[in-house]
């Protein structure tokens, strides 16, 4: 054996005796806690097939970043508005994990567009959405980004319906006075022109995880619609958080559309006392998590428009699992 084959044979016979004394660790995952369902959307084509987004928490309240879902399970508890059946008997549920669970991406940078408009002195009386903006603020850290801005009351340049009240920022103090400031109830509803202008917002601003968070709470009534907003979302990589207040009708169909279009979020609660806990699940989405799809059929076909099932999800992950409720209506 000549000295060059010699000293080849001996570094290969080191780097196996190396590797066996030492392994590549194993990766050790966060069993959850507990979670929750962020939001839905339902499949334009097949309106049985709703896509869940989950999160995972863990015992201090903290978003899991990372980990796998083995499986989930589907129960239903309550079935209303349905013309053939409100029996929960009557729906069967077959599942699928749509998305593995993920990181969301890293620091958020996020504009928080809240509705300024005259109806929400009904909808919102006592400005639950500026405590819900705040508990928002609240999360973050300091590598994360916040705008706030409102829409409905007048556009301030160079926008013609957003009014920004704090460009981006970690100061939580700025943030919150920015809240203040936007909570107003004085105009109309020019959503998508808005979101339009949240999106150039975003555009311009550092970061890879960028979200616009929308909340409104009625119809769309200016001349923007959601094929322009997600097309400008999708250029400039941005997500859009869609949460409406729907205590009468808000634009449900065009409201998904635009979060299963640009990776978002759709999600809506009907009473202002919720809103803590839409913007908490909004929170996170921004973090991690994963798409569980369920179809359901009730009597084997597809729920009628305006059937709504309730029920809970059970997400085995990570060695631990949690159960989360749920609430979807049919389009």
């Amino acid at each position: 054996m000549t000295a060059k084959m010699y000293s080849l044979t001996t570094c290969v016979a080191l780097g196996v005796l190396l590797g066996a004394c030492n392994p590549t660790p194993s990766v050790t995952y966060t069993p959850p806690k507990t979670g929750t369902v962020n939001g839905y959307t339902i499949d334009a084509t097949n309106k049985d097939t709703i896509k869940f987004n989950v999160s995972a928490l863990d015992d201090g309240g903290k978003v899991i970043l990372n980990g796998k879902i083995d499986s989930f399970t589907v129960k239903v508890d309550e079935v209303t508005g349905n013309p053939e059946s409100n029996n929960a008997a009557d729906v069967t549920a077959t599942t699928t994990i749509c998305g593995q669970y993920t990181s969301a991406g890293g620091p958020i940078t996020c504009a928080v567009v809240l509705d300024a408009s005259s109806s929400m002195t009904s909808t919102d009386p006592d400005e639950k959405r500026s405590e819900a903006a705040k508990q928002f603020v609240g999360r973050i850290s300091s590598t994360d980004q916040v705008a706030v801005a409102n829409f409905g009351a007048g556009g301030k340049d160079p926008y013609e319906d957003l009014h920004v009240y704090q460009s981006f920022t970690a100061d939580k103090a700025l943030l919150n006075k920015a809240i203040d400031d936007a909570t107003k109830a004085t105009g109309s509803t020019p959503l998508w022109e808005s979101t339009v202008e949240a999106t150039d917002l975003l555009s311009k601003a550092a970061g890879n995880n960028k979200i616009a968070l929308v909340l409104t709470d009625g119809q769309a009534n200016g001349t923007g619609n959601v094929d322009t907003t997600i097309a400008a979302a999708q250029k400039a990589n941005v997500k859009l958080f869609m949460v409406g207040l729907a205590k009468g009708q808000i634009d449900e169909r065009d409201m998904q559309k635009a979060a299963q279009m640009t990776g978002g979020l759709y999600s809506k609660v009907t009473e202002a006392a919720q809103l803590n806990d839409l913007f908490n699940k909004a929170f996170n989405q921004s973090q991690a998590f994963a798409c569980l799809q369920v179809v359901f059929k009730l009597k084997g076909k597809v729920p009628a428009a305006g059937t709504e099932i309730k029920g809970t999800l059970t997400i085995k992950m990570n060695g631990g699992q949690f159960v989360a409720p749920y609430a979807v209506t049919f389009l």
